[in-house]
């Protein structure tokens, strides 16, 4: 497969540069002579070879890079080809990324974190947040149990732009206020190859980034040699209720009351047709259960008032306790299609679909109790509770009420689409984007 950003090195004449997508490089009105070459990359075992230019002619030379440590590895006497095993291949997807990643931010033109998904572990596919949470300079603001937005650079989550694939994902803000906010839970997450952090922005990106701009990248296509396919299945538990497979105790609405527990999963597919062409299709869906158990909110309100109006003593005692229950049930669904095209020997096109769906069921319910007693009717202490003093009876009285309310649902639909051309030749490169 053609290495990107790997470091060419002439010694003593000091040329550098770097290959480009396919792997290319070139030195030019490079004087008549002998030069010792060497390419590096990190993650590989660097590779010197001997290349005489000769008056006006050009020379050509491939090189040929191996993984460090990879088994195999000989030289032959004399030569400074690399040869490896038959099965030694650059086939190693979570070494290839953490490599690409370290690569790409290590010759970067402005200051740039970019790490592998692979290397970020396990989190599922609900929410970008919990994979970047703990990257240099990533502020994530909590929406209560989930990651709700993402700040960077020390600048507000609203001068924080968040791409995909190099292209703004919508946002519409965060609650009933239209802003530039993006709820980081509606941000598709299929087929994710690495994520950039970019702390300083560059001309080339949207100016509403002042803070910087976290970019999701997908996978590349194009170089994968064979078929794979790549699945997930897993279940949400959580420590209140254990490992069970039950839906819960009865909620106060039918959909917050479900007979079992959901599983949740990811699936990817990625098949090339010949070496000019390949497709990629994913998808996944996660359900989630939130604990009732650990949502309870109490509240007491107490007469602190020491005498009635008419001047008698008064207790001070607890008129009202409150307990308030919330139960939630979250899912999302994604879906990824892509496809990648190498027109000529220069020319590439990528287009790209993701859509994501998200869906929170929230309900609460709850018991308020209401102490009373005495012979006079008026509001006790600052609550404001007419009935809380007897309602004018001379024995003592009270009520309980049970209350279901706030029940809802809380959805979103992303769809981004994305067209990538690149044009890279000798003498001229340009690169279109559309979103």
């Amino acid at each position: 497969s053609p290495l990107g950003r790997a470091k060419v090195n002439v010694r003593g004449a000091g040329l550098e540069a770097l290959t480009d997508d396919y792997g290319r490089f070139a030195f030019r009105e490079v004087a008549a002579g002998e030069y010792q070459m060497e390419v590096s990359y990190l993650g590989f075992a660097s590779q010197q070879a001997t290349v005489t230019v000769g008056a006006g002619e050009t020379a050509a030379r491939e090189f040929q890079l191996a993984l460090e440590g990879a088994p195999g590895q000989e030289r032959q006497a004399g030569s400074d080809v690399v040869l490896l095993e038959k099965f030694t291949v650059v086939a190693d997807r979570a070494m290839t990324a953490q490599a690409l990643a370290m690569n790409e931010q290590r010759h970067a033109s402005n200051i740039k974190n970019v790490v592998a998904f692979e290397e970020l572990g396990e989190q599922g596919q609900e929410n970008i947040g919990n994979y970047v949470r703990f990257l240099p300079g990533v502020v994530v603001m909590d929406n209560g149990d989930d990651a709700g937005s993402v700040a960077l650079g020390g600048f507000p989550e609203e001068m924080s732009s968040i791409m995909l694939d190099g292209g703004e994902v919508a946002s519409t803000g965060v609650g009933a206020e239209s802003s530039r906010t993006l709820l980081i839970a509606d941000v598709p997450m299929v087929n994710v190859e690495r994520i950039e952090i970019s702390k300083v922005p560059t001309p080339d990106m949207p100016a509403a980034g002042l803070g910087g701009s976290m970019n999701i990248i997908t996978k590349s296509l194009l170089g994968i040699k064979s078929p794979s396919f790549s699945y997930q299945m897993y279940m949400n538990f959580n420590g209140r209720d254990g490992i069970t497979f039950d839906g819960g105790p009865r909620q106060s609405t039918s959909p917050l009351t479900p007979k079992y527990a959901q599983p949740s999963f990811n699936a990817t597919l990625v098949f090339p047709v010949g070496r000019r062409l390949a497709f990629s299709v994913g998808a996944s869906r996660t359900w989630a259960r939130r604990s009732t158990d650990d949502t309870p909110v109490e509240s007491v309100n107490r007469n602190l008032r020491p005498e009635n109006p008419d001047g008698t003593a008064r207790d001070l005692a607890v008129i009202e306790a409150l307990w308030v229950q919330q139960a939630n049930i979250s899912t999302t669904e994604n879906i990824q299609a892509g496809v990648e095209v190498k027109l000529s020997g220069q020319d590439t096109l990528a287009l790209g679909y993701q859509y994501r769906d998200t869906s929170g069921k929230t309900g609460e319910y709850g018991v308020t109790t209401r102490f009373s007693s005495g012979t006079i009717n008026f509001p006790a202490g600052d609550a404001g509770y007419t009935d809380s003093y007897g309602m004018g009876t001379a024995t003592r009285s009270g009520r309980l009420e049970l209350s279901s309310k706030n029940n809802f649902e809380l959805s979103s639909q992303t769809s981004h689409a994305t067209l990538h051309y690149r044009h890279l030749g000798p003498e001229w490169r340009a690169e279109v984007k559309g979103t």
